[in-house]
């Protein structure tokens, strides 16, 4: 008969005959795996052992919660330092190295670890923490202002990827001086602060130079684009309200909580933020008109003059790039008359092209001219105001 005591004393000796195989932790990657427990596995004759210590480089993430984790923080940090008035909502993300998950991997299955946390999450966990502490910035995860995406390569070095959410301004441009154009000839509208169309938008006197100095020089978003809704000619005025229009812009803009006016020589410029489900509506609004017109020729009196001015409110259609659009003239009246000419009041929609809609040269019903059944040339037009549509 085998003692029993012999049998457990062979099985002592047969284990300290063979080779143990210890797995060093950092306190992070130890309590994440194992917690407060002590675990230790017998397998293939090989006895595993699991030190909460680190003793030389830990075997899952190499040390990166205390050797590089820091330096990120402190990077992350550095940038959101930046923003004095306003400080941004954020989110954080990672890509690690392929080994973490395989280390990490290894040695759950070892100990037949389920239903804990990963390192991922760990990571961007400390460091949400970390900054919320250190900045007082808040955590968006469905759309913040501003993301920072960790690239973590195999010898733990990394890049910084800032992504900055799409910010979106409301301009309002007034022009008290005739003579200004609106937009320059040169490509300015995507712009860039290091491209050569900023030199050259310096040169010239124009609503879009004035938008663009003061988007490089006050908001300094990576990028923008303008988008215009609506134009008029260099000698028009533009009164009222100022005509809106949009700046789309790549790059983080601090809040803006009121209007705030720019002026530079004949123009008025004003910004505000709006949302991008706010900008469809931004496109419709009505403006009155002020148009001066020469009737070239004369009519037989001044009888029905009036009423036939009158008469032009209503629908107008006009061809654009082969499309008919529509639109409307809530009111159309004569506020003065000076041999010649006369000069009208027009309530209209956006977007008719008012020397097209006196003169008729281009196809478009009504017009004035065939109104009147008289040559009629529009001198110049003033837009006195700008109605939003509800």
């Amino acid at each position: 008969m085998v003692n029993p005591l012999n049998l457990v004393k062979g099985r002592k000796d047969k284990l300290k005959s063979n080779p143990v195989f210890i797995i060093p932790l950092c306190k992070h990657c130890y309590c994440r795996n194992l917690g407060n427990s002590n675990f230790s596995v017998r397998r293939y004759s090989t006895h595993v052992i699991i030190r909460p210590e680190l003793d030389g480089n830990c075997f899952i993430c190499q040390n990166f919660f205390e050797e590089i984790l820091p330096s990120i923080i402190g990077q992350i940090g550095g940038q959101l330092s930046e923003f004095k008035e306003h400080l941004p909502t954020i989110n954080v993300g990672t890509i690690l190295p392929f080994k973490f998950y395989e280390k990490e991997d290894y040695l759950r299955s070892m100990f037949r670890i389920r239903g804990n946390t990963n390192i991922k999450n760990q990571i961007n966990l400390q460091i949400r923490e970390k900054i919320i502490n250190a900045t007082s910035c808040n955590i968006d995860h469905n759309n913040p202002e501003i993301r920072f995406d960790i690239v973590i390569q195999d010898d733990l070095t990394f890049t910084i990827i800032q992504k900055n959410k799409e910010f979106y301004l409301l301009g309002r441009y007034r022009k008290l001086k005739r003579g200004i154009i609106q937009k320059n000839k040169t490509k300015g509208n995507d712009s860039r602060p290091d491209s050569n169309t900023r030199e050259l938008d310096a040169y010239v006197h124009s609503i879009e130079s004035f938008v663009n100095k003061i988007i490089y020089q006050t908001y300094k978003p990576d990028s923008f684009k303008i988008s215009w809704t609506g134009g008029e000619d260099k000698n028009s005025l533009v009164m009222g309200s100022g005509r809106p229009f949009i700046v789309k812009a790549n790059g983080y803009i601090p809040l803006i909580k009121e209007r705030k006016l720019f002026v530079e020589d004949g123009i008025e410029v004003d910004f505000e933020r709006i949302e991008s489900k706010d900008i469809e509506k931004i496109h419709r609004y009505k403006q009155a008109v002020k148009v001066n017109v020469m009737l070239k020729g004369k009519m037989h009196g001044d009888l029905g003059l009036e009423e036939k001015v009158n008469s032009l409110v209503g629908s107008v259609r006009f061809d654009i790039k082969k499309k008919t659009v529509t639109r409307k003239i809530y009111e159309s009246r004569i506020i003065a008359k000076r041999g010649e000419n006369i000069e009208l009041l027009l309530y209209m929609d956006n977007g008719i092209p008012i020397k097209q809609f006196i003169g008729g040269n281009d196809p478009i019903q009504p017009c004035l001219s065939d109104v009147l059944n008289l040559e009629c040339e529009c001198i110049n037009f003033d837009i006195m105001e700008f109605i939003q549509s509800k």
